[in-house]
């Protein structure tokens, strides 16, 4: 197995740095402690020096792209690193050159408004407000920081350290595939859960949901459904079918098999705004009762129950 997850793919992972924006007040946290007669210890006050709403761009955009870096990826190990199938080298490539730039362009409209964001502070913050505070925000860009690392999969055979006792050398090497073992298991583990939280969450959304015609003053109708529903329940499971088979790392039959269960059903010929329509009550049925059995089949998988 480590032979063909080394050649089917490689580990990335992702590192995004965002300055901090609180610090902590000496003279508030002594005053307040004295005033209630507290230990020096009782307590800290950490103070905005910028409001947080004027400078969450960049970990906005961080946010998005470590989502981008999980949805085509799948966990292995315990060190960051995880796993990218190489056919989706490309699409990860793209995206994430993408979320690269969007991070880097909120930066730069950061640095222009910074002068701005810290004279209004300073009215804000009134006696609190410190200039020191502010002396490691000349250099911006160094407290920013985007990049991803991709590194390939070691194997026993890559083994190349100069260990003269072949023993020792054989037990390191089969070490090192079992642990691929291991990683591969669990990156399975993680492709069959988000299947089974997609799947899932169609049934549970769609069970004893309805829509009533309701008439409304003037004489105009309105549809009212029993719950809010939203686009994203149906294109999110159908991302994830695009890119299913390739997540299937192991190349399980049985998980491929459902995956195709799911490319072939009811699920994803559908949209929301389908099933807002009083009408479409049979295909809300038919939906949700797939939906249902696909997660029992999904579920089956981790043994648990839905």
């Amino acid at each position: 197995m480590s032979e063909a997850l080394a050649k089917n793919g490689i580990l990335v992972s992702v590192h995004i740095n965002c300055a901090g924006y609180t610090r902590k007040d000496r003279a508030i946290t002594d005053k307040v402690n004295n005033e209630h007669g507290a230990t020096g210890n009782a307590g800290k006050y950490d103070k905005n020096i910028l409001d947080p709403r004027d400078v969450d761009g960049p970990q906005k955009a961080a946010r998005a792209a470590r989502a981008i870096h999980d949805f085509f990826t799948v966990g292995f190990g315990k060190d960051g690193f995880r796993y990218l199938p190489i056919e989706l080298l490309e699409a990860y490539n793209e995206k994430m050159d993408g979320a690269r730039s969007r991070f880097r362009d909120e930066v730069e409209q950061l640095k222009e408004r910074l002068p701005g964001l810290i004279n209004a502070r300073r009215q804000q913050l009134n006696g609190m407000f410190n200039e020191a505070d502010y002396s490691h925000l000349d250099n911006l860009d160094s407290l920013y920081g985007f990049e991803w690392t991709p590194r390939p999969i070691g194997q026993s055979g890559d083994l190349i350290a100069d260990i003269v006792d072949e023993e020792v050398k054989s037990q390191i090497a089969i070490a090192m595939d079992e642990a691929n073992v291991q990683c591969a298991d669990a990156g399975h583990d993680e492709t069959v859960s988000r299947f089974l939280k997609a799947v899932a969450h169609i049934n549970e959304c769609l069970t004893g949901f309805s829509v009533t015609r309701v008439r409304k003053s003037g004489g105009k109708y309105k549809n009212e459904p029993s719950r809010r529903l939203f686009d994203s329940m149906i294109t999110n499971l159908a991302d994830l079918v695009e890119i299913g088979d390739a997540l299937n790392i192991k190349k399980d039959p049985q998980l491929a098999a459902v995956i195709n269960e799911i490319r072939d059903s009811e699920l994803l010929k559908h949209d929301v705004e389908t099933f807002r329509d009083p009408e479409a009550s049979d295909i809300v049925e038919t939906v949700q009762s797939e939906a249902a059995d696909l997660a029992a089949k999904l579920a089956g998988f981790t043994g648990k129950e839905i």
